[in-house]
């Protein structure tokens, strides 16, 4: 298990030359916030994605009437834009990129991580999925806090 999983930003120790890729991201939000999802771009072989989650704490997301604890969202598969709302008694949500291979659902493996940037209430990831190869354009999206 992951230590404070849900409850700070998470670095990876794989990159030795920078100390800026985040792992996991933990964003904090006030009871009920919006937030927007935008899938930008991808540049991978593999379907990629995002997991979005109440890790610490009790609460739920909700999307379209449901109400989940967490949610992956498929950048092939889910609309380009998604509005979501977000209940958390410690006022956190987990974000971090996920990817699919012929070995199945993957993240936070080695050397996957996000560059972040922050620009008003957008919050922009450009996220590398694994390996040496790192690129950080193997998913990038938006998430704007509303």
């Amino acid at each position: 298990m992951i230590k404070n999983m849900g409850k700070k930003r998470i670095y990876s120790k794989d990159f030795k030359d920078k100390n800026n890729i985040v792992t996991w991201d933990v964003m904090k939000i006030e009871q009920g916030q919006n937030l927007v999802l935008r899938f930008i771009s991808t540049n991978s072989k593999h379907r990629q994605g995002v997991r979005i989650a109440i890790d610490a704490g009790n609460g739920y997301i909700e999307v379209n009437e449901y109400k989940l604890n967490e949610i992956y969202l498929w950048e092939d598969t889910a609309p380009k834009e998604v509005k979501m709302k977000c209940f958390s008694d410690e006022g956190l949500v987990s974000i971090y990129n996920v990817w699919y291979t012929e070995r199945g659902s993957r993240s936070l493996s080695y050397k996957c991580g996000m560059i972040i940037e922050k620009n008003g209430n957008k919050i922009k990831y450009r996220c590398n999925d694994f390996g040496d190869n790192t690129n950080f354009d193997k998913l990038v999206f938006e998430i704007e806090i509303i």
